[in-house]
C-alpha cells in the first residue's frame, strides 16, 4: 500500500496511523483477558497478537502450535504480497 503513495510524509503518516492501533490491540503491554470485547475482537484478527502469544508461551516453556501456525501463514501471505507488489514498483525512488 505504501508503494502507491508518492509523498514520503503521507507514507509516514499512513504507517503511523495503521501501526499504532495494531500495536495497542495486541497483548504487548497488557493481557487481553481483562480487555473490552471490541478490543478482544480486534486482537483476534491482529497477527501481532499471535506472535506475542507464541513468544510468551515459548519463554514459558511451551509451544503454542496455533499461534505458530497463524504467524507462519501470515508471514508467507505477506511475503508473497510483498514480492508481487514490489516487482511492479518503480526501480528508483525520486525522493531527494
Amino acid at each position: 500500500m505504501t508503494g502507491l503513495i508518492k509523498d514520503y510524509q503521507t507514507r509516514d503518516l499512513v504507517l503511523s496511523v495503521l501501526l499504532l492501533p495494531l500495536t495497542f490491540s495486541a497483548p504487548v503491554f497488557y493481557s487481553l483477558d481483562a480487555a473490552p470485547v471490541f478490543l478482544k475482537i480486534i486482537g483476534a484478527v491482529n497477527p501481532l497478537t499471535y506472535q506475542v502469544v507464541f513468544v510468551r508461551d515459548l519463554m514459558g516453556g511451551t509451544v503454542n502450535w496455533v499461534a505458530l501456525a497463524v504467524t507462519v501463514v501470515c508471514l508467507l501471505a505477506i511475503s508473497v504480497i510483498g514480492v508481487l507488489s514490489t516487482s511492479r514498483m518503480r526501480r528508483l525512488s525520486f525522493e531527494g
